[in-house]
Formats: structure tokens, C-alpha cells, sequence
């Protein structure tokens, strides 16, 4: 299989912190059967290793910044995030703002009406729901107070 369509297929996994931990254990379980080893077996033949899917992962693992999460009870915590469009939402939207001379690119749910105060206080603009805070560099709870 090329490698470029593996990336692809990785890169649609990117969050695996949102997988239900049962169906972790249903890959699991199925690995260990018949079916399950028939699956990797034509994998291999198809040049899809255990190796070069690691290296994939750990190449998605680089995207990944220390970015902030505001709940909407305004709880902020630090946590690895994906730069591309952190947030699971029905329409996600971000925007960028300068705070403390960072750009700031924060994700948010469009569709969300309940409006999240702290962050709206702190981005200077309503906005509703969970907010992911994401920047170039590693972000902390400092830098944006």
C-alpha cells in the first residue's frame, strides 16, 4: 500500500483520546482470534507493517502542541492538542487573536449558544461552548492572563 494513502488513513485517527475504551478492547479482543491475525497477515502482504504504522503515529504525535481547553464551567487545563482542528463540534470555527504578543488560533462550536464567559473574557469575543486554545508554540495558563 503507498505510504501516502497510509498517512491519510492515520491522519483521520488523529484524536484517539475520543475512541470509547470498550472499542480499544474490541480491537483487542479481535486481534487475538483468527479473523484478527487473517487481518494483519494481508496487511503485511500489502506492506502495511507494525513499524511503519508506529512511525506514522509518532509523525502525527509531532503536530501536536501543549495547548488550553476552557470548559464552559471555566475549568482551563493544559493538555496535548492537534493543530488542525482540535475540537469535535457541528461547526467548528476559530479565529486568531494577539494576546500578550501570541497569536492565539481559538476553536470553538458556532452552534453552541451557551456562551462561554471565561473565554469569551479572555479572547475579547463571545463565543459558546468548549474552547480549545492552540499557538505555534507550547501555550500555559500564564501566558494568557
Amino acid at each position: 500500500m503507498d505510504p501516502e494513502v497510509l498517512k491519510q488513513i492515520i491522519a483521520g485517527c488523529q484524536n484517539l483520546d475520543h475512541i470509547p475504551p470498550d472499542m480499544i478492547m474490541k480491537a483487542r479482543n479481535l486481534m487475538n482470534t483468527r479473523k484478527g491475525r487473517e487481518m494483519l497477515k494481508d496487511l503485511e502482504k500489502q506492506g502495511i507493517t507494525q513499524e511503519s504504522i508506529g512511525q506514522l503515529i509518532d509523525e502525527q504525535k509531532q503536530v501536536r502542541k501543549t495547548g488550553l481547553i476552557i470548559r464552559q464551567n471555566g475549568i482551563i487545563k493544559s493538555k496535548l492538542i492537534t493543530t488542525e482542528c482540535p475540537i469535535q463540534a457541528t461547526d467548528p470555527q476559530f479565529i486568531i487573536v494577539n494576546i500578550n504578543n501570541i497569536n492565539i488560533t481559538a476553536w470553538y462550536d458556532k452552534k453552541n449558544n451557551c456562551v462561554n464567559k471565561k473565554a469569551s473574557k479572555i479572547l475579547g469575543q463571545t463565543v459558546g461552548g468548549q474552547v480549545v486554545l492552540v499557538s505555534e508554540n507550547d501555550l500555559t495558563y500564564d501566558m494568557i492572563l
